[in-house]
């Protein structure tokens, strides 16, 4: 049996499914020591890298505001003027990845593009720079899942 065909035997190996779907959990929720951990969602307390000192969801929210007021800023004004604060929608959004919002299949689709990006901590930002202030947007996914549901809300 050629070296490949073994490899992929005990990678798709059904006697070690429940480990890998542990595994891949894991990470998906400890961030797999990245800038973007899942579970700080559900946390009360700061992000590790906080620069407000918020609830990690209610920074990357104010995050997703943040890139609003860049692409739309009529729109991001007319939602402050009303009082819908992001977390409003945002905490969903965050917290199940979007899962609500599609069918699966789709779901699927945008789940690999979030996982695709790279999870680890850019050092782009500069002093003064408006987007050094939310540690969510320093990694490429955190990035990512910002600017996707900034994309849902203009449309």
């Amino acid at each position: 049996m050629p070296t490949e065909q073994r490899a992929s035997g005990i990678v798709l190996s059904e006697k070690f499914m429940e480990h890998d779907a542990y595994s891949m959990f894991d990470s998906l929720m400890s961030g797999a020591s990245g800038a973007v951990a899942m579970a700080e969602f559900f946390s009360p307390s700061p992000f590790r890298n906080s620069y407000s000192g918020s609830p990690p969801v209610i920074e990357a929210s104010a995050a997703l505001y943040h890139l609003l007021s860049i692409v739309d800023s009529s729109l991001h004004s007319h939602l402050v003027e009303l009082g819908v604060e992001p977390q409003y929608f945002a905490l969903r959004w965050l917290r199940v990845l979007f899962g609500r919002e599609f069918c699966l299949e789709d779901l699927l689709v945008i789940w690999d593009e979030i996982f695709a990006r790279e999870n680890t901590t850019s050092n782009k930002a500069i002093d003064g720079d408006a987007e050094s202030n939310f540690g969510v947007l320093e990694s490429p996914r955190g990035a990512f899942i910002c600017a996707f549901a900034v994309s849902m809300i203009l449309n």
